[in-house]
This record gives C-alpha cells, sequence and structure tokens, in this order.
C-alpha cells in the first residue's frame, strides 16, 4: 500500500485529505463511488459524489444523506485538501464511479463497483489517462470467469415461463432499471408492472436521462385486466410470500445461483452489474499499474494472473494498530 492510502476499520482512509472512500459507517467525510447502502452508508457529514449519486442519497436516507453535499461531474478533477480527485465513469449503476486519487506524485485509482457489458442505464466504464500507482480493485466475481449475455439470459427466462406470468425479484436500485430497459428493448409487447418501491427510483434515472424503459406500478385491478403473459418486477423480500403459488414463473436477478438456497425458484436469470474474472483481469492488465489490491470478494485467481503479468497483486488487509 502507498503510505498516505490506508485500510482502517471504517473503511479506505485518505490521510493527507482527511476523507474516507466508500466507507463502512458514517464519518465526517466521505468520497463515495455510487449509492448503494453498503458503499455510502447514511449519517455521514460531508459526502463528494456524483449528482446522481447524492439525488439517490436524498431519495433513499433523506435529511440522513448527508448533512454538507459536494457534487461533481466525471472527468472534471477537485481538491479535497492537498488531494486532487477525479471521478470516472464506472458503468455500474447510474452515478457511479471509480475514484483517482493523486497526491505527493502518486496516484491510486480506486474501481468502487464496476461493469463492462453494454448497460443502457448509465455510462459505460472509462479508464484512466494517466499511468496508476496503485488500484484498489473490487473482486466480486472473481471466480467467475465470465457472464452470460444479459439479453440472452432473459429470453431464456421468458421462454422457459411459458404462458405463465412472471416474478422477478431485484434489487430496486440498478438491477430494476436494467431489467425493466432490457424487457422494454427485447420484448416491447410484455407489459412490465414494477413494484411501488422501484418507481421513484425509475423517476430518478429518467429525470438524468437514463430511461429505464416501459412500464406501470402494480395495480391488482390493473393485471386482472391482462389477458397473457405479463413481468411483474419486485423486491426480493416480497417474491418469498409467493413461494408456494404455481400460477407465476419465479426468479431472482442476480449474478448469483439463488436457485439451490431457495429451491421453490423455477429458473434463474443470471444478470450481473459487476465484471467477471476475465473482465477484471483485462481491466488491470490494461491500466498495467505498478500494484493492486483486491477486495469484496474472491481474488484468488485474480492475483495469480496479476503477479503472472508482473504486477504486483495481494489481497487488502486492514491496518493494524
Amino acid at each position: 500500500m502507498i503510505a498516505w492510502f490506508q485500510y482502517r476499520e471504517a473503511g479506505l482512509y485518505c490521510v493527507p485529505g482527511d476523507f474516507y472512500v466508500d466507507p463502512h459507517k458514517p464519518v465526517g467525510r466521505a468520497v463515495v463511488s455510487h449509492a448503494h447502502s453498503d458503499h455510502y452508508p447514511r449519517y455521514c457529514h460531508e459526502v463528494y459524489a456524483t449528482e446522481e449519486t447524492l439525488a439517490i442519497g436524498r431519495l433513499r436516507y433523506m435529511n440522513n444523506a448527508a448533512k454538507v453535499s459536494h457534487p461533481h461531474p466525471t472527468g472534471i478533477a477537485f481538491q479535497v485538501g492537498p488531494v486532487k480527485v477525479t471521478f470516472l465513469n464506472a458503468g455500474h449503476i447510474l452515478g457511479s464511479v471509480q475514484v483517482l486519487l493523486e497526491f505527493d506524485g502518486q496516484r491510486i485509482l480506486y474501481s468502487g463497483d464496476i461493469g463492462f457489458d453494454q448497460n443502457p442505464t448509465c455510462p459505460p466504464l472509462e479508464y484512466p489517462d494517466v499511468p496508476i500507482d496503485l488500484v484498489i480493485c473490487e473482486s466480486t466475481f472473481g471466480e467467475k470467469e465470465q457472464h452470460p449475455a444479459p439479453e440472452a439470459a432473459l429470453a431464456h427466462c421468458i421462454a422457459e415461463a411459458g404462458k405463465r406470468p412472471i416474478l422477478i425479484a431485484t434489487y430496486v436500485l440498478g438491477k430494476a432499471q436494467r431489467i425493466n430497459r432490457l424487457l422494454h428493448d427485447l420484448r416491447p409487447d410484455l407489459p412490465v408492472f414494477v413494484d411501488r418501491t422501484i418507481t421513484p427510483i425509475h423517476r430518478l434515472y429518467r429525470d438524468f436521462g437514463m430511461d429505464p424503459g416501459k412500464h406501470v406500478l402494480y395495480r391488482r385491478q390493473d393485471v386482472k385486466r391482462v389477458h397473457g403473459q405479463y413481468v411483474w418486477l419486485l423486491p426480493p423480500k416480497k417474491l418469498t410470500g409467493f413461494s408456494g403459488d404455481r400460477l407465476y414463473h419465479k426468479v431472482f436477478a442476480s449474478g448469483w445461483d439463488n436457485t439451490a438456497r431457495s429451491a421453490w425458484l423455477n429458473g434463474r436469470l443470471e444478470v450481473s452489474d459487476h465484471a467477471s474474472q476475465s473482465e477484471i483481469e483485462n481491466y488491470i492488465l490494461r491500466i498495467n499499474p505498478k500494484a493492486v489490491r483486491f477486495w469484496h470478494g474472491y481474488p484468488t485467481s485474480l492475483i495469480a494472473t496479476c503477479n503472472n503479468a508482473g504486477i504486483d497483486a495481494a489481497e487488502l488487509q486492514m491496518e493494524v494498530g
């Protein structure tokens, strides 16, 4: 690790700037890569992020999102104390970024969560155009060589359902908007109903120019008037209430296989917003940093690939003491 950037109990800490990057818990000053709750805790005092991330934070956390917000666009550097910070698109969800830190002649790139396949609900991942000393990289799917094409996975799911309506359990932020847009592009004839917890985020996506596609709020009386197949997007917790119902074709939209954990699911819908093993390898090799430290996942194969390419690679370790 570079001496001025440390892994502490509260998360990744930039010493000269006195801020955390994607802290694990509330802190005084945070630079946040995106609005998923495991990266953006509520109750932070100051938050630096994209306008999209801050807007999602306000929607989800209301007054607890941040006492002071500092919106910054991608590609334009800004200062946090003596540290130069630049946001680069990450291709994960709306507003998601990588964080480039520059101080004392050294550069650190924090990947946040990154996605590679074409996701029409957020800008694509971009690469830094300067040499990088250290990459802090996610490895969520570091042991999964590749993901299937999401369009093919969705077409297979619809075919498996036959004539039954399809219940798709999906995370309300990011995954729900992407699934809705995939449905809109692949099967515009198929009615899509969304749970009330999803519609405000859909609206926010559209406000920022990322259309999630045609949909209507789920109402029982409206669904009863549908003749033929339809799709209902709902949070995972609500899907469990239909575990014994044979009327529906029930799936969980995820890069993980949830059928072993929930035997009552009728199939899989493998759609991931995280990079696969091969995509992470290509990402690191293209950047070609002096060193990389992996966290958030399964880095063993990634470490071996990087070391074989002459890049110092290891799993990120928390500072002791």
